[in-house]
């Protein structure tokens, strides 16, 4: 893989039962940007993300084949070897969904929550990586007073600030986002817009989005399924 090349993916197709959603993909998504994938309702978009970490994987009927490569910081792993831990992966490819899925628990727990999946345990370490999450989104200074709220009681816009936040405690280097903005008021998906803006300086973004003067806006490279 070229050193400018964060993901190469080869000959990918899939397969829901017997109805294939793709059909022999091969493409590169380029380190350190945001890449739109876009493209009408059923082509495959929302689970070409899904390979990128696997998990379609539990799926009743899904196969799929081809290869996909991913340059991580350590090296270039093919994601789908036997050797390769589904834990690890997805602590260095996250993933934001269309709607937000605050878990029943406060803001605090929320964020903190796949730290305590990876087993990290020391609570100032906790905290300042929770801090960090939240200032990153933009949160902070509206939720710091009120941590141990339950997370059901945000707006939508901060519900799905906070999901993004909890993505990106672990700091993964690539960020999955299935059409992050689309039910948010235009104050909130103007502020989601400026943090991806920010992020793609450190990690490389791949967003499916129907918006074209989104995918305008901050889009670096556009890839169109049909």
């Amino acid at each position: 893989m070229e050193p400018s090349v964060k993901i190469s993916i080869r000959e990918l197709s899939f397969f829901y039962h017997r109805t294939q959603v793709i059909d022999s993909l091969t493409c590169r998504f380029r380190e350190n940007g945001i890449t739109a994938i876009t493209g009408p309702s059923g082509k495959g978009k929302t689970t070409l993300l899904m390979t990128l970490n696997r998990l379609w994987e539990d799926t009743p009927g899904a196969v799929m084949t081809g290869e996909i490569l991913i340059r991580f910081k350590e090296r270039v792993t093919n994601i789908y070897d036997p050797r390769v831990s589904l834990p690890w992966l997805r602590k260095k490819v996250g993933m934001v969904f269309q709607t937000p899925n605050p878990l029943p628990m406060s803001i605090y727990k929320n964020t903190a929550f796949p730290l305590m999946l990876a087993g990290i345990k020391e609570k100032p370490v906790i905290e300042e990586r929770v801090r960090q999450a939240l200032e990153m989104t933009f949160l902070w200074d509206e939720v710091k007073s009120r941590l141990n709220r339950d997370a059901r009681t945000l707006s939508g816009g901060q519900q799905q600030r906070l999901c993004m936040a909890r993505a990106l405690v672990l700091d993964p280097e690539v960020l999955l986002l299935d059409e992050p903005t689309s039910s948010l008021d235009p104050r909130s998906l103007s502020m989601i817009e400026a943090l991806l803006t920010h992020l793609k300086k450190d990690r490389t973004i791949i967003m499916v989005s129907h918006y074209l003067d989104q995918v305008k806006r901050i889009a670096d490279q556009m890839m169109a399924l049909s």
